[in-house]
């Protein structure tokens, strides 16, 4: 017999990834040396994907990297949303030694 079929989906939270629509955006941690020489880091995408970001020379907290593409699919689309990446840069704790020979 025919009759109405019914799918209740779960979204599941994700620690890595906030949603913002149909984009992601995650934090990805440098050291305060990586933000003032520039570096190569790796990210992780939703679906596992690995993408290669490349940090400059004199990156400041919060500079903003964006991954076109690689968020979440827009609902009856093929369209994906974008991959936001916002960086934290730690500072490390100094010792009194430390800052003594400043």
């Amino acid at each position: 017999t025919r009759g109405d079929l019914y799918v209740i989906i779960t979204v599941i939270e994700d620690s890595r990834f906030e949603i913002h629509g149909i984009n992601l955006v995650a934090n990805l941690e440098i050291t305060s040396i990586e933000a003032m020489t520039g570096t190569e880091k790796e990210v992780t995408g939703i679906d596992g994907s690995t993408f290669l970001i490349k940090i400059p020379v004199g990156c400041q907290f919060g500079t903003k990297f964006g991954l076109q593409g690689k968020g979440l699919y827009q609902m009856n689309t093929q369209h994906r949303g974008d991959l936001i990446i916002n960086t934290i840069i730690n500072t490390p704790v100094l010792t009194a030694a430390q800052l003594k020979t400043i």
